[in-house]
């Protein structure tokens, strides 16, 4: 819906005339839909981000288009317990799509912005994930990179019995060797599939510190389910982030980030001590610029 403002106009066009008949498969990224999202869209990539202009590794089956790149991502506060967790599924789980300005499957208003918008943020930037795919959806090979990759699976998982702890990806993720990169990389196609709304390729967490690793516990192909994505860029120091009035700050690597140790969801397991439902970050300043809100006014 941006695509006008983009001067995108005509692949909006196009993408609006996409019969309603056709299956959401065919007018998704995947399919059809492909054709007008193979940018660039300069808008939407930091310049810092050396490959962003590139067509993204992913090809679409359908078409044969790559599709174009981004670096800008939405921010879903510190709503780490289910990245797919929308209002209308699962009413008994913690509702995590409430932590954050954006979410899958939901929508926000201005109104909702109690903490205020000069208070909130809702975009950053994130280096593109270096992927690879063979041509078709199978990924060849994995992004290992701390800034643009993402870990997967047991070895750095912040999932741990019931609870998501953002403390087990910060110790676990790196390489034992190399702490520039990660210990293990999940086939995440990070920011590689515009138009592709899931968590870890649209998404970051005001939860790690900004070029912190980002962890998943489930995060196969383009990423769902748990996790704790982080905004990261290729400036030394931190990340610009955009908060709701649209001013830009620069967030720095050292910003308060709270008791990372406490864990998230936990009110699903009993045993919880950072709200899910509405109620105060435990993740510092950045937690609390994440969350539209949670009472707490916080400033950087």
């Amino acid at each position: 819906m941006l695509f006008p403002y983009f001067e995108k106009t005509a692949e909006w066009s196009g993408l609006t005339g996409l019969s309603d008949s056709r299956t959401v498969a065919n007018n998704g990224p995947w399919g059809e839909a492909s054709q007008y999202l193979t940018g660039p869209v300069s808008a939407l990539i930091c310049p810092s981000d050396g490959t962003g202009r590139d067509g993204s590794a992913y090809v679409s089956a359908q078409t044969g288009l790559k599709l174009s790149r981004f670096s800008v991502r939405t921010c879903m506060g510190d709503g780490m317990w289910n990245c797919t967790e929308r209002p209308d599924a699962a009413p008994n789980n913690p509702k995590t799509y409430m932590r954050g300005m954006f979410f899958p499957g939901s929508w926000k208003s201005f109104g909702t912005i109690t903490d205020g918008t000069s208070n909130t943020v809702g975009m950053s930037e994130k280096v593109i994930s270096q992927a690879q795919s063979d041509g078709a959806t199978t990924l060849r090979t994995g992004d290992q990179t701390v800034r643009g990759g993402i870990t997967a699976g047991t070895d750095a998982s912040p999932y741990n019995g019931g609870a998501v702890t953002p403390q087990l990806c910060l110790d676990r993720a790196f390489s034992p060797t190399d702490r520039t990169i990660l210990v293990s990389a999940a086939a995440a196609w990070s920011g590689q599939l515009l138009g592709d709304g899931r968590p870890a390729n649209v998404g970051f967490h005001t939860v790690l510190p900004p070029n912190a690793p980002s962890c998943g516990y489930n995060v196969a192909g383009g990423g769902t389910g748990w996790g704790v994505f982080t905004a990261s860029s290729n400036h030394t120091g931190g990340v610009n982030v955009m908060m709701m009035d649209g001013s830009v700050h620069f967030v720095s690597n050292t910003v308060d980030t709270g008791n990372l140790s406490g864990d998230q969801g936990g009110q699903r397991a009993g045993t919880g001590t950072q709200p899910v439902n509405p109620g105060q970050s435990n993740y510092g300043v950045w937690g609390a610029l994440g969350t539209p809100s949670a009472n707490e006014s916080r400033s950087l």
